[in-house]
């Protein structure tokens, strides 16, 4: 059976399900993390029938899952689209005005 790779910018990755079966596909909850990407492998028949099927989903048109045939080219993707936000990512408090405490 042929697989793909699919990048999920997700925090907690995300459930895919096609008829009967179901996928859960790895977010930033990855123990690898790529770009803030987590990757997973997954039957190439059921990804592309997924991604057909939920070409209006938020998380595709927003750049935060995507699917490439092979690790190399999803590694590279992850990497060229680093500066995708999903919108869940920590806030910097100093860019947010908030001050370190002072000791008196």
């Amino acid at each position: 059976m042929a697989q793909v790779t699919i990048g999920c910018k997700l925090p907690h990755g995300l459930q895919l399900v096609v008829e009967d079966k179901s996928v859960n596909v790895f977010g930033q909850n990855s123990t690898e993390i790529i770009g803030g990407y987590g990757l997973t492998k997954v039957d190439q028949e059921f990804a592309e029938k997924w991604f057909k099927d939920n070409t209006d989903h938020p998380a595709v048109k927003n750049k935060l899952l995507y699917i490439e045939k092979s690790s190399d080219k999803a590694r590279d993707k992850a990497k060229d689209q680093e500066s995708v936000k999903s919108g869940t990512e920590a806030l910097d408090p100093k860019a947010n005005g908030v001050e370190e405490a002072k000791d008196e």
